[in-house]
């Protein structure tokens, strides 16, 4: 069986049709991910992260999900896509505009 967020001590907080906020269980940290957009290959999504603990880490970027098919669970893969409703936060990025 695969490892789900809350085997890694993550809760849900907020989730909503196309978007959710997770926080570990004592606060520490947050995500945030919604979906940008979907295609036939794969899901494009926000993935945000946020030190919730006094911390000044803050990293946000696209990921692209895919599965090898649909029983697999999605697996992110490689993408240089980027959408204006989630620009990079964190190091340099170079990566062509959706």
């Amino acid at each position: 069986m695969n490892p789900t967020a809350m085997d890694y001590g993550v809760v849900p907080r907020i989730v909503k049709d196309k978007e959710a906020w997770l926080e570990e269980q004592d606060g520490s940290w947050r995500f945030y991910i919604h979906v940008l957009e979907r295609i036939d290959s794969g899901i494009f999504v926000c993935l945000e992260d946020q030190a919730a603990n006094g911390g000044t880490y803050h990293t946000q970027d696209v990921l692209y999900l895919v599965r090898s098919d649909n029983k697999s669970p999605l697996k992110s893969a490689e993408t240089t896509t980027v959408f204006k409703s989630c620009p990079h936060l964190g190091e340099p990025a170079s990566a062509s505009t959706h």
